[in-house]
């Protein structure tokens, strides 16, 4: 059986309303897989097209990608500030990631800075995630037990 004339598949021709679109999903935290697997959205790999070849678009795109950060970043203090004893491992996964993922796309802004003059009053070695700092801060002040306390810090 035939299909009936028309348009077939997913876009693939530039249009402003689907990149406007694209970009305003991005900036709200989306994912662009997520985005890109709705059947009215373009596949991943026509929207790196258009990033490729429509330079307009390429800007949009970019400020997206540079709104999405921040909103991860906002994320993050929603996050911490819902933690409970019971969801603390899941929280710790959930803010890890999304500071994982905002330090990639703004690294100049959230990523990890690393002193390559370091003196006697800054040790340089420090490995801890300011993330997981606040989740178990919450945690104490909340009241959390010892071995709830231990068991956020092992993780699952």
């Amino acid at each position: 059986m035939r299909k009936p004339p028309g348009k077939r598949g997913r876009p693939s021709e530039y249009s402003e309303k689907i990149a406007a679109e694209i970009c305003r999903r991005l900036s709200g935290g989306q994912s662009l897989n997520k985005i890109c697997s709705d059947k009215h959205m373009p596949d991943r790999s026509t929207v790196m097209s258009w990033c490729e070849n429509d330079d307009d678009f390429s800007r949009k795109y970019a400020r997206a990608r540079e709104a999405q950060a921040e909103f991860l970043a906002d994320e993050i203090i929603d996050l911490s500030d819902k933690v409970t004893p019971k969801n603390a491992n899941k929280a710790r996964i959930q803010i890890d990631a999304r500071k994982w993922k905002a330090a990639k796309m703004a690294p100049r802004k959230f990523g990890d800075r690393i002193d390559v003059n370091p003196d006697a009053d800054r040790p340089m070695n420090r490995k801890s995630s300011d993330a997981t700092d606040a989740v178990l801060a919450l945690l104490i002040q909340k009241g959390a037990t010892e071995e709830e306390v231990i068991a956020a810090l092992r993780g699952p």
